[in-house]
C-alpha cells in the first residue's frame, strides 16, 4: 500500500474495482459484527425475514427514507411470513434491536387503512437520525429471554 493507504498492487487494485455492488443496483452493508451478534445468531428466520423485508423496502426507497418505510401485512406474507406469525416475528426484531416501529398501522378499510412504517436501526433516518444500534446491547441472555417469552425457545 502507499502512504495515500491506496492498493499499489494492479491485481489487488482490479479484485477491488470488481469486489464492490453491482452498479446500478440498490444495496446494503451488512458487517461482520452485525452478523456475528448475539442479537442476530439468536433471532429466528421468521423475525429475520420481517427485517430482510424491511431492508427489502429501504432499497426501493434508493436507501434514503430509512424510517419512513411502510410495510403492510400482505408484503410481509408474499416475502413468506407465515400471517400468523408476522406480529410475533415483528416483535421479536424490534425487541432485538434491528428494526423500530416509527409509527404504528391502522387496520380498517379504503381510506382509513395506514401500513405500520419502520426504520433499520443501523442506518441513520431520513430525518438525520442517527443510528441507535439497539442490537449491539442485546447480550446473549437477554436474546434467549425475548425468545422465551415469545414461546421460541
Amino acid at each position: 500500500m502507499s502512504r495515500s493507504g491506496q492498493a499499489t498492487n494492479p491485481s489487488l487494485r482490479r479484485f477491488k474495482n470488481k469486489n464492490r455492488p453491482p452498479p446500478g443496483e440498490p444495496w446494503i452493508w451488512f458487517t461482520r459484527e452485525m452478523l456475528e451478534s448475539d442479537s442476530w445468531s439468536a433471532m429466528p428466520l421468521y423475525a429475520r425475514r420481517v427485517v430482510e423485508r424491511v431492508v427489502l423496502e429501504h432499497m426501493s426507497h434508493g436507501g434514503a427514507e430509512n424510517g419512513g418505510l411502510p410495510v403492510t401485512y400482505d408484503q410481509f406474507e408474499e416475502f413468506g411470513v407465515r400471517r400468523a406469525t408476522i406480529k410475533v416475528a415483528i416483535t421479536i426484531a424490534v425487541e432485538l434491536g434491528w428494526i423500530d416501529v416509527v409509527q404504528p398501522g391502522l387496520r380498517g378499510h379504503g381510506s382509513a387503512r395506514r401500513p405500520t412504517v419502520y426504520g433499520l436501526t443501523w442506518l441513520p433516518r431520513a430525518d438525520w437520525t442517527p443510528p441507535s444500534n439497539r442490537w449491539r446491547t442485546i447480550t446473549r441472555e437477554m436474546a434467549l429471554e425475548v425468545l422465551r417469552r415469545h414461546r421460541c425457545a
